[in-house]
């Protein structure tokens, strides 16, 4: 039954709306239907042309799905692409990373090559040094101990020089140093006719793991360092403070004076 002032077409019409409507509700979304329409034979051939073979169903579809689903469908385009976007620039950004790494890590290995080097230079000289402490001291029971004398025209002590690098000059500079307690004239100095007595020319039984010197046993480094260190200078005895003599119930008499290392 129609509705007043409604012609046939308006009611079919708007049977077939309401009918749709009613089939939207209750369709399956993956159901299909066949859509036929007479257009342009030019038109046709044309999207044929361009777009081959089933070229002509594809834009049917795509033109009904813009029509019924047009927002959705721009929306997800927008974040289709919007996702590509990314996935470019992360693509871009790790290969970025790769390089920047690759960078550093050749930069590591060349410090690393560096400081392998400079400990190879390193324990070398460390080497080197304690060949040359052990032959300093080798020297010293020669000086100390059999009372050799070491000017720079000495042997044993070019031979040690040379086996360091260094001038003889300098080789007794370094035993002054190490051996505050023995003259000058050990070492060359003053008149050659000079004799000096050998600090541990008696001291057969020291025992120290410092002393490695040679055959025999020399005062040990520390104790010729705590020779060398600084005193006060020596101060004038004042008149009546003396230092008397003890005797010893033998008529002789013992001077108590404390000893002068460098008298």
């Amino acid at each position: 039954m129609t509705k007043p002032d409604e012609t046939d077409a308006d009611a079919a019409n708007s049977a077939e709306t309401n009918g749709a409507t009613d089939m939207d509700d209750n369709a399956d979304p993956n159901e299909t239907s066949f859509v036929g329409t007479d257009v342009l034979t030019v038109a046709k051939d044309a999207v044929k042309a361009k777009r081959g073979h089933g070229g002509i169903s594809e834009v049917i579809r795509d033109a009904i799905n813009r029509e019924a689903f047009g927002e959705q469908l721009n929306r997800r385009g927008q974040l289709e692409a919007r996702r590509e976007e990314l996935v470019e620039k992360r693509a871009e950004r790790r290969e970025e990373l790769r390089e920047v790494t690759n960078r550093l890590e050749g930069e590591i290995d060349a410090l690393g090559d560096e400081i392998d080097t400079l400990d190879t230079k390193l324990n070398s000289l460390t080497t080197r040094e304690e060949r040359y402490e052990a032959k300093l001291e080798s020297l010293e029971y020669w000086l100390r101990v059999k009372g050799m004398r070491f000017d720079p025209g000495n042997g044993r002590l070019k031979e040690v020089a040379a086996s360091a690098g260094r001038e003889p000059e300098g080789v007794i500079q370094d035993l002054k140093l190490r051996n505050p307690d023995v003259p000058d004239v050990a070492f060359g100095d003053g008149d050659p006719g000079d004799t000096y007595n050998p600090p541990d020319s008696n001291q057969t039984a020291l025992k120290s793991t410092e002393s490695t010197g040679g055959d025999g046993e020399i005062t040990p480094l520390r104790d010729r360092e705590e020779i060398y260190r600084e005193r006060e200078p020596a101060t004038e005895t004042e008149p009546g403070t003396e230092p008397e003599l003890i005797g010893d119930g033998s008529g002789d008499t013992q001077d108590n004076r404390p000893n002068n290392p460098d008298e």
